[in-house]
């Protein structure tokens, strides 16, 4: 995003807050609680709202096709069913929808005020306000919990840690939150927590009408394609294992030095862990450790962004008459939220395919969420839940 466009960004966040400071800061003051506690509440409350619940991630065709029921734009009698069953799913406590950041960003994309409204809107009314976090924030996440305890029986279940949950709002602002500089470290934590007890009381609908007007410049999927492109021959004479292996080394290396680095630009990303900052003696042997339970098969489902991502560009690579496109990564990103941390993924054919067939579903093994992408499977499997 340029840098005139974050101004305004952030312009029309504080715009919206305004009417919600007052009332938080009367909260905050009544209980006093470092930043990294109140989100590490926040987390653990938005975890337990969901508890008993079966996830259900929609990649952003079926949002599409729910919302356009709700706006009297599709006819379709299958489309009315799904809708009809997902909204009665919802109000009896059966199921919730996590929102995710490819979801967010591709309905910012939208430009009809009222298209954009209803996307909104539905995403607030089935994901209950709840959003699975940033890929990169659960890459680092899965990353730490693996570095806690870097063994395939240990690590704990990346479905069972609160960090990775968050809202659809904090996913527009979680990135920028910075403290007013100049003042008392206890000042600057009681903004901060203000700020983050200000944005979890506003909903979805709210905050992208308030950026409606911005004309945000969001990044163009194709451009990395392009680039995948130029530098991903594919070659079907490369063994899949091999490569899934390389493209998994190649993320726990990027996403180290992005966000776990002592030097990282970004330091306290993982809010309240106790074993930050990483050194690199601890990185090589993380890193060895879960590649050998990777080349081992026992690595199951520990550290499931970085498999599913690294495995659909590796089936990807080498298929003899597939190039990436420009909706491979959205898709691979949506994929990763939902095997990782929901019960049921409702997607497109295309990608659909590449998870459940070989070589990618062999490596996918150990993950139990459903994959379903024809119409009447889906009906089928809502049914089932809701009657």
């Amino acid at each position: 995003m340029p840098p005139n466009q974050g101004d305004d960004l952030g312009a029309a966040l504080e715009a919206l807050l305004a009417e919600q400071m007052p009332s938080a800061l009367r909260r905050q003051s009544q209980v006093e609680m470092t930043p990294a506690e109140y989100m590490r509440q926040r987390r653990m409350y938005i975890a337990n709202k969901m508890a008993g619940q079966t996830r259900i991630y929609l990649d952003t065709n079926f949002w599409i096709r729910i919302r356009d029921v709700q706006l009297d734009r599709s006819s379709s009698n299958a489309d009315q069913r799904l809708s009809e069953l997902m909204f009665k799913g919802r109000q009896e406590e059966r199921l919730v929808a996590p929102a995710s950041d490819i979801t967010i960003t591709e309905i910012l994309r939208q430009r009809d005020p009222q298209t954009r409204h209803m996307s909104a809107e539905t995403i607030d009314q089935l994901s209950m306000g709840l959003a699975v976090r940033s890929f990169y924030d659960r890459c680092a996440i899965e990353i730490e919990n693996w570095v806690g305890d870097p063994s395939p029986e240990g690590g704990g279940s990346p479905r069972s840690d609160p960090r990775v949950w968050t809202s659809p709002i904090h996913v527009l602002a979680e990135d920028t939150y910075a403290p007013p500089h100049g003042f008392p470290r206890w000042v600057q934590e009681k903004a901060l927590r203000t700020l983050m007890d200000a944005l979890s009381r506003i909903d979805f609908t709210r905050a992208v009408e308030a950026l409606s007007n911005i004309p945000l410049e969001l990044d163009q999927p194709g451009t990395l394609a392009a680039t995948l492109n130029e530098v991903e021959t594919p070659d079907p004479a490369l063994d899949f294992d091999q490569v899934f292996r390389d493209e998994c080394a190649g993320y726990w290396k990027a996403i180290w030095s992005k966000f776990l680095d002592p030097r990282s630009t970004r330091p306290g990303l993982i809010e309240g862990s106790s074993i930050r900052p990483f050194d690199s003696q601890t990185k090589t042997a993380a890193a060895d450790s879960a590649l050998s339970a990777l080349d081992h098969g026992t690595l199951g489902c520990h550290l499931p962004t970085m498999q599913v991502a690294s495995g659909g560009y590796a089936a990807i690579r080498v298929q003899r008459d597939r190039r990436f496109k420009k909706g491979d990564t959205g898709d691979l990103h949506h994929a990763s939220g939902a095997l990782g941390y929901c019960d049921a993924f409702f997607t497109e054919r295309s990608l659909s395919h590449l998870l459940t067939t070989p070589p990618l579903s062999r490596a996918l093994s150990d993950f139990t969420c459903s994959i379903h992408h024809e119409t009447d499977d889906v009906i089928a499997y809502l049914e089932s839940l809701v009657g």
